[in-house]
């Protein structure tokens, strides 16, 4: 969190805003925005869009998550401003008494901190040498935790709220607790790399929040994947007869030591017999048409929500593209929560 104590810095802020909301304003109305001009035919935004596709798509994300970042920064500051207002402080003032309420780390605090931190190797002067650098970092931290748990209270107070997109999940499969106030919707396709590997981070945060989310799949098959629809479709099959066995063919089509055979027609048969479907009825809704069509409408949403790529995930509306690390979730989820 960057916290803004200065009128400069929020005259950075509003500044910037300002800035951005001119760009919008050009987005919105994209013939009118920036163009260049090619034997008297002017080209625009417009055509950018329709030439450009993902790498269009990619900057109006970035952009997109620039102007939430500084609409966040700047909804803090206004509910600081109004919470001194109350308390017949000035923001500054309102600040340092949150920060006064902080206590020094005590003897013990210090002790476990310096042990970890050795321990993993990350310092290796004695503790009499490094403590006063040591105190200073433990009390920095310990005010920027009171600022987040204030701010905390002030979204709650305040009633909080950011822009966030609505994506269907009827009828689509889910793990953990389908009654979650959190649901992650991942929209993926198994023949993708990126896909397989960002497993390994999907399974660690369910294991994490457990019953605190639910945990929702979208299919979204690449068409330059030659095996994925069939996947797709072989994997609906499967949730048609039973949605426990479909987490586990779920599993195996997305396990990291599978290989090309096993997102092919036999090894899709292999691993439905594995978990159990019956083979009869697999058979014969794999000729069914309206299986793809369901993929293709889960594929139509992704498309209209910006995902041009897998994996992509929306943390109750919030979107997340790529394979990124656990801590890029766990931001959004505690937040949420």
């Amino acid at each position: 969190m960057e916290f803004i104590s200065s009128k400069i810095q929020k005259k950075k802020i509003v500044s910037a805003m300002a800035i951005l909301a001119l760009v919008f304003v050009a987005a919105a109305c994209k013939d009118s925005g920036p163009f260049v001009i090619v034997d008297g035919k002017k080209i625009t935004e417009s055509d950018l869009q329709k030439e450009a596709g993902p790498q269009y798509d990619s900057l109006r994300r970035e952009y997109n998550s620039k102007l939430l970042d500084l609409l966040k920064n700047l909804a803090e500051q206004r509910m600081i401003e109004k919470e001194a207002k109350e308390k017949n402080l000035s923001p500054q003032e309102y600040m340092q008494g949150v920060m006064n309420q902080v206590g020094i780390p005590s003897r013990q605090e210090i002790q476990s901190r310096y042990d970890e931190l050795k321990k993993g190797g990350q310092i290796n002067e004695p503790l009499a040498v490094i403590e006063p650098k040591l105190m200073d970092y433990m009390m920095r931290e310990k005010k920027q935790a009171a600022m987040m748990t204030e701010l905390a209270r002030l979204r709650q107070k305040y009633n909080y709220d950011i822009y966030r997109t609505t994506v269907d999940v009827a009828g689509e499969p889910v793990r953990n607790n389908p009654s979650a106030s959190i649901t992650v919707v991942e929209f993926s396709d198994f023949e993708c790399p990126y896909c397989i590997r960002a497993q390994t981070v999907n399974h660690a945060l369910r294991e994490k929040y457990g019953n605190k989310i639910a945990w929702v799949f979208k299919d979204f098959p690449l068409s330059f994947h030659q095996n994925a629809m069939g996947a797709h479709v072989a994997a609906n099959c499967v949730l048609k007869q039973n949605q426990e066995m479909y987490w586990k063919y779920f599993d195996l089509l997305f396990s990291p030591t599978r290989t090309e055979a096993t997102l092919a027609g036999p090894g899709l048969e292999a691993a439905a017999k594995q978990v159990g479907v019956n083979i009869d009825q697999f058979k014969a809704c794999l000729e069914n048409d309206e299986i793809k069509k369901e993929i293709q409408e889960d594929m139509a949403q992704g498309e209209a929500l910006g995902v041009s790529g897998t994996p992509a995930f929306f943390i109750n509306g919030r979107m997340i593209s790529g394979a990124m690390p656990m801590e890029e979730f766990t931001a959004l989820i505690d937040e949420e929560l």
